[in-house]
Formats: C-alpha cells, sequence, structure tokens
C-alpha cells in the first residue's frame, strides 16, 4: 500500500492495490455479519485511490466518485454499507476502546 501526507498535513492520500481470488472457499457467517473464508490472493497493478481528510465536524463521511468509464449511477453506495465507511468505523471504535482521545471528523474521498 501507498501514501503520502498532503501539503496540508490534513489529509492522507492512499493507493490500495486490487487482489484477485486464485482459490476461494466460504464457510459460515460470523456473528459480526461477515463469513469465514480459506483463500489465496494475488495483488495485480490496479488499485483504489482513497483520501482521508480531517474534518472539524465530528462523524465520518464517505464520498464515492466515478472513476473513469463509470458514471454516478454505477456508483456503490456512500453510507454504512459500504465497507470504507464500515471499516474507518471499525478502526475509530477501537482507537476510542483502547483510549485514544475522540478524534475530529473524517471525510473519505474514494
Amino acid at each position: 500500500m501507498q501514501f503520502h501526507w498532503n501539503e496540508d498535513r490534513r489529509s492522507l492520500s492512499v493507493k490500495a492495490p486490487a487482489k484477485i481470488n486464485l482459490y476461494l472457499e466460504i464457510h459460515g457467517r460470523r456473528p459480526d455479519g461477515y463469513h469465514e473464508i480459506d483463500t489465496l490472493m494475488q495483488a495485480v497493478s490496479l488499485y483504489d485511490e482513497l483520501e482521508f481528510r480531517s474534518e472539524d465536524e465530528p462523524g465520518t463521511r464517505l464520498e464515492v466518485k466515478a472513476g473513469e468509464g463509470f458514471n454516478d449511477d454505477e456508483l456503490p453506495s456512500a453510507d454504512s454499507d459500504n465497507l470504507v465507511f464500515r471499516a474507518a468505523e471499525a478502526i475509530r471504535r477501537e482507537a476510542l476502546r483502547a483510549g485514544a482521545s475522540p478524534a475530529p471528523g473524517l471525510h473519505i474521498v474514494c
């Protein structure tokens, strides 16, 4: 994963590599809604670009932009059903549970 701080030091840009499953076996569903799996994955040269921006207003806000060759009606949801949003909220909850000070808001652009 590649990342760099932007000039304002209030935002971080990340390139998250895509991957393909060479093998995938899905087992039972876990109590958290995810599945137990056995898999073998390989990274490929494609990647998602994400930007994480600190905001003064508390909470997590996700903005999903159409990539090249896509239009707005093909975009995934920008709410709590989106895995990026769910991951950010899980990290925030764990940090608070571990004693971190409440952080300002977070704006994620992907």
